[in-house]
């Protein structure tokens, strides 16, 4: 996870059939999360989370792992 003033972000991959799945929860807690999607086939997800939520948000993606099958990762810059 990467800290950068009121957010984190932090990359997850899960099942590219969940993206939109994901997205749609997501909306649904407005304000806590941001998705955006990194790269479509390898179905990379970059979470915008704010500060006050990690703890919310972390707990849901435990929540929904086993239907999204979801997973953070760890890029280097390219």
């Amino acid at each position: 996870m990467d800290k950068r003033g009121d957010f984190i972000e932090t990359y997850i991959t899960l099942n590219k059939n969940n993206i939109s799945l994901l997205t749609f929860i997501l909306q649904g807690y407005e304000g806590f999360a941001i998705a955006t999607t990194i790269d479509k086939t390898k179905a990379i997800v970059k979470l915008f989370i704010m500060n006050d939520f990690i703890d919310e948000i972390e707990n849901l993606l435990k929540s929904l792992n086993a239907d999204l099958k979801a997973e953070e990762v760890c890029l280097s810059p390219d």
